[in-house]
Formats: structure tokens, sequence, C-alpha cells
């Protein structure tokens, strides 16, 4: 098992360089987490992600029809909030 920032999350974060209009879900239980993720796919040339937690979609209101239409590369979100029925507009 590789280190906890060893760099095992690019793969994850490239998909969407190597597969066109494709969106990237990643989830992950704790926000310091998705900070830093959110941080280094920014770093990425021709990403464009969202870090979705309830305050964000609370405050923008189309957050969610965005992520369906696909104008975010990736999605960085809370397995609370990926299992809301909220969230679950985006899959229908």
């Amino acid at each position: 098992m590789a280190k906890i920032l060893w760099g095992k999350s690019i793969i994850i974060q490239a998909i969407p360089l190597l597969i066109r209009a494709s969106i990237t879900i990643i989830v992950l239980p704790l926000n310091i987490i998705k900070e830093e993720q959110l941080l280094k796919i920014q770093a990425i040339l021709e990403i464009n992600p969202v870090f979705v937690y309830a305050e964000v979609i609370k405050a923008h209101m189309d957050i969610l029809k965005h992520i369906k239409a696909g104008r975010f590369t990736h999605v960085l979100v809370s397995p609370k909030l990926l299992s809301s029925k909220q969230f679950h507009y985006i899959f229908t």
C-alpha cells in the first residue's frame, strides 16, 4: 500500500484528459483532503474541478445543473452528499 500523498490520485485526476467529455466523481470523506485534492487538480491544464458541499449547493442552486451539463471535469464530494436525493438529480 502506498503512503498518503504519494501520488496515487494522479491517475484519477488525469482521466478527463485521456477520455474527453468525461466527468470524474471523486468521493472523499474528509474536507481537508478534498481541499488538497482540489488545489492539485486545479494545477492541471484543461481541468475544471468543483468541490461540492451543502453550503455550495445552497449558495449556488444551479451548481447541480452545471455538473449535469458536464461543465466540470472533476466533482469532489462527500459520501453523505453523494448519497443524498438532492445530488441524485445529476444522474437522472
